[in-house]
């Protein structure tokens, strides 16, 4: 991970905490197609970070964001907490609840949380536009 993106991770964090957060360990770990992705050992506590080039996928992660809490107010599926979305000009990051794999199947969760969403997307054209993205 480069210097200067660690740098908006400790500041992001420091914002959103209050208080001075800084990154100890950072581990690369599965879960971005587009995105670099880290387990990241800070301070505060672990967060998963996404992080990509904000030119080539501009508002990407505030979007993510938006849909991340709208599925959280819309599912009994565990979904990652939104920490923060932070942007300079080379980079953007989402940082997210870290949250261990391995807890329930993964296919079955994913069903859980379409089949709920669809239920609720009759009368959320939002909900149903993140539906439509993700498949």
């Amino acid at each position: 991970m480069k210097p200067s993106l660690i740098l908006l991770i400790e500041k992001a964090l420091s914002g959103v905490f209050g208080k001075p957060v800084t990154v100890s360990a950072i581990e690369s770990v599965p879960g971005g197609s587009i995105n670099e992705t880290w387990k990241t050992e800070t301070s505060a506590g672990s967060f998963f970070i996404k992080s990509n080039d904000p030119e080539k996928f501009p508002g990407m992660f505030e979007a993510e964001k938006r849909g991340l809490r709208l599925l959280k107010n819309n599912s009994s599926v565990k979904i990652p907490e939104v920490i923060a979305v932070s942007e300079s000009k080379k980079e953007s990051i989402l940082i997210l609840e870290f949250m261990e794999s391995g807890e329930t199947n993964a296919f079955e969760r994913f069903a859980e949380l379409l089949s709920g969403c669809i239920k609720k997307a009759a009368s959320n054209s939002v909900l149903i536009m993140i539906i439509i993205s993700a498949l």
